[in-house]
């Protein structure tokens, strides 16, 4: 392994000897130190940790699942590591399952979507619903091969709204999350920061959109500066800390209902998904029925994870979406024009802010762990260690060490 600046300043103060050096067999030991964690944070839960060769870290609430990428600890960041490792199983603790704020997403869609209308007099909601494979599970698991433009169109729509909530989230389980544990999140937050105000001084982040203002919400709200469009649409990190997913995501859409259909418009007009179109009576009356059917299909698997007290609080929550006389519902939006959201892009066809985004993903997992290490990492699992004393003429200690070759 090549040399790398260990960076384990918190960790090495409760260890006997301090972490100078990264191998194998460091890298193993750490991974299983850190797995420990899940029986403080999460005792009654059942959790599996994972360490994958590439990514970002993540935690999937409803498989009970945290991934921790290797190339954290390949690039020397223990105590980085460690705070990933408490945020993600916080989230197993703390945050609902998806599919609970989802439908609040969902619902947001369908009135966005149907009062967006294109320049043939159809609204766009006919020309997503034309696809038959709009589903929840396929627009949640990314797992469908050849998906129709529909829904990837969806997917991506999807992706970007949660990038905002997930924002929120992240402030609020940090926020929430004991002093102990959270000097190792705070420590990596301050090693974000530096990039964000340096992007900010360059005008890269000025302008509002999916893109910049999860960046704007999380270092605002977690201290590091006062931005002014937070500060005059969601100042209050009280709110954040002490409410579930499900009330934030209701708050975030009624808050930013025009951000979000600006960026569904974006998206569509960026996109090549094809229009349903010139249909005679008929073909529109079976595309009807096609379009009601997937959408009564995605609102059965929804309402199946929701209680009926839980859905109609969240119906009743976004019923003011849509009633006010905005973009949503009386912009007719033509195709080849760019919403009023529409900003610069570089050569390469990307906003400063989709590459600030983009930038932020790739640092997080531009260096891959090489197989070999990981098969190296790995057997270290096989190994037992036994450690005896005998009585001779004077005590021996030795250690038996026995490596299992049926794994």
């Amino acid at each position: 392994m090549e040399d790398v600046n260990i960076d384990a300043e918190y960790m090495n103060r409760w260890l006997p000897s301090p972490i100078d050096a990264m191998n194998a067999k460091v890298m193993y030991d750490v991974q299983q130190l850190i797995t420990h964690y899940k029986s403080i944070i999460v005792p009654d839960e059942k959790v599996k940790i994972e360490f994958p060769v590439e990514g970002t870290p993540c935690a999937d609430i409803s498989e009970n699942r945290v991934e921790i990428p290797c190339n954290l600890l390949l690039n020397g960041q223990v105590d980085d590591t460690i705070g990933a490792m408490i945020h993600e199983l916080h989230h197993i603790k703390w945050t609902e399952a998806p599919k609970l704020y989802m439908y609040a997403v969902w619902t947001f869609f369908k009135k966005a979507c149907k009062s967006i209308i294109l320049e043939d007099g159809s609204p766009l909601y006919d020309s997503i619903f034309s696809a038959d494979d709009i589903s929840l599970n396929n627009i949640l698991s990314g797992k469908v091969q050849n998906p129709s433009n529909q829904l990837r169109f969806v997917q991506q729509v999807f992706g970007d709204i949660h990038l905002v909530i997930n924002a929120l989230e992240d402030i609020r389980i940090d926020g929430n999350t004991p002093k102990n544990m959270k000097k190792y999140i705070d420590k990596g937050d301050a090693k974000a920061y530096p990039p964000y105000k340096e992007a900010c001084e360059k005008g890269e982040l000025e302008k509002i959109d999916v893109y910049s203002l999860p960046y704007h919400l999380l270092f605002h709200h977690k201290g590091f500066c006062k931005n002014d469009f937070v500060s005059s649409t969601f100042a209050d990190t009280d709110f954040i800390l002490n409410n579930p997913p499900s009330k934030l995501v209701v708050e975030a859409l009624t808050t930013y209902e025009k951000l979000f259909t600006d960026h569904i418009k974006d998206v569509y007009n960026n996109g090549e998904m094809e229009l349903a179109s010139n249909m005679d009576s008929l073909e529109a009356y079976l595309g009807d029925m096609i379009m009601s059917d997937s959408e009564q299909g995605l609102e059965s698997e929804i309402g199946k994870e929701l209680s009926p007290t839980e859905k109609q609080e969240l119906l009743d929550a976004l019923d003011q979406i849509g009633s006010k006389q905005t973009d949503l519902n009386t912009c007719e939006f033509s195709q080849p024009e760019l919403s009023n959201s529409a900003v610069e892009v570089n050569a390469d066809g990307i906003s400063p802010t989709k590459k600030f985004h983009d930038d932020r993903q790739a640092m997080q997992k531009n260096k891959l762990i090489p197989a070999e290490l990981k098969s190296q990492i790995e057997s270290f699992a096989n190994l037992q260690t036994y450690t005896t004393t005998e009585q001779f003429s004077r005590p021996v200690t030795y250690d038996t060490v026995i490596f299992d070759a049926t794994k």
